[in-house]
């Protein structure tokens, strides 16, 4: 599979798990779109997913932690 097949497949997951998927063209603390013990997900490209939890105790302005992780699947893609 190619990562565009991984990201649709992964984007489906979440949503059945109860994340919302965000757009990164929207500001999100102006539309207070993120709340504590909210479940959320965005893609980029169609080639690129994060999801992220914010904890139920989580404050504005607080330390958070990341983690992450990659895979490498090539894809050849042929532009006109």
């Amino acid at each position: 599979p190619t990562p565009f097949h991984v990201c649709s497949n992964a984007a489906a997951k979440l949503e059945a798990a109860g994340f919302k998927r965000l757009s990164e063209s929207v500001s999100w603390k102006a539309t207070k779109a993120l709340n504590p013990g909210g479940k959320y997900y965005y893609t980029r490209n169609s080639s690129c997913l994060i999801a992220f939890c914010v904890g139920g105790k989580f404050e504005a302005g607080n330390a958070f932690k990341v983690v992450g992780a990659h895979t490498d699947s090539p894809v050849l893609m042929v532009k006109p």
